[in-house]
């Protein structure tokens, strides 16, 4: 029996940045009083017209003499100081995809995500197994071929990097895609069943934070106080979580 079963989940990797670009042109002879370039940049153009790629925008030369310039999302800078949607690297051991934002280095042997932003680690390990029950029980059991070695497959096209954590025996194949930008990353796990019969299968997905509190925001009402349009006046409290107090439990999301 042939089955297969996909979930999805997506992580923003850029949070301030606006997703709007925007684009004017300008003729060699502007002084710095050309309006639409001052209504994007806010500054005097130069003499002398600089082009090539920057930081949030880009600068290219027309063949009429005139300029066209792009703003796009915060690029990472190399080490020469040229500016790039993000950057791949690999090894034998891992892929590391290197944004404005931080980066994201996915470990070939454990099949693991680990992400950082520019002030240090984030989450120390993201991983997937894939489980097993009979239709009309809840006795899940953990496949086998979350134990067989990764296979990891990387395509870098059109300002996108998928990269796959691929496993495979006699029960099917397990594989674990990450699609990434330079604005965010999108997680589907896919298992393709070829060896149970009416069964039906789930994904488990495991974080490793460096720190087991994490900060939330709550808001709150403010008993008494109200705003002129009638409204409660409210403030917003921050609560530490310690998760370990939360291990084992079962979290359900109503929509």
């Amino acid at each position: 029996m042939r089955t297969e079963i996909a979930i999805i989940s997506a992580l923003a990797l850029v949070l301030s940045v606006p997703l709007a670009f925007g684009q004017t042109d300008f003729d060699e002879t502007s002084n710095g009083t050309d309006s639409q370039f001052e209504d994007i940049v806010n500054q005097e153009l130069p003499e002398v017209v600089e082009t090539g790629i920057f930081k949030e925008h880009d600068i290219i030369s027309n063949e009429d003499g005139t300029y066209t310039m792009s703003t796009h999302n915060p690029y990472f800078e190399t080490e020469q100081g040229e500016f790039v949607p993000y950057r791949v690297i690999e090894t034998d051991d891992i892929v590391q995809i290197e944004l404005d934002v931080g980066k994201l280095v996915f470990d070939k042997n454990t099949g693991a995500v680990s992400t950082f932003n520019n002030n240090g680690i984030l989450i120390e390990s993201d991983s997937y197994i894939v489980r097993q029950a009979q239709l009309n029980s809840d006795t899940w059991n953990e496949l086998e071929v979350n134990n067989e070695s990764v296979v990891t497959t990387v395509e870098d096209l059109d300002g996108v990097v998928t990269v796959s954590f691929i496993r495979e025996n006699f029960e099917g194949i397990f594989k674990v895609e990450y699609i990434v930008n330079e604005i965010q990353m999108k997680t589907t796990a896919y298992f393709t069943n070829n060896f149970y019969e009416d069964s039906k299968f789930a994904f488990t997905q495991t974080l490793d934070l460096p720190d087991s509190i994490i900060s939330i925001n709550n808001t709150e009402e403010i008993e008494g106080e109200f705003n002129e349009d009638g409204t409660p006046v409210t403030n917003i409290v921050f609560e530490d979580i310690d998760l370990t107090n939360y291990v084992g439990n079962l979290f359900l999301e109503k929509y």
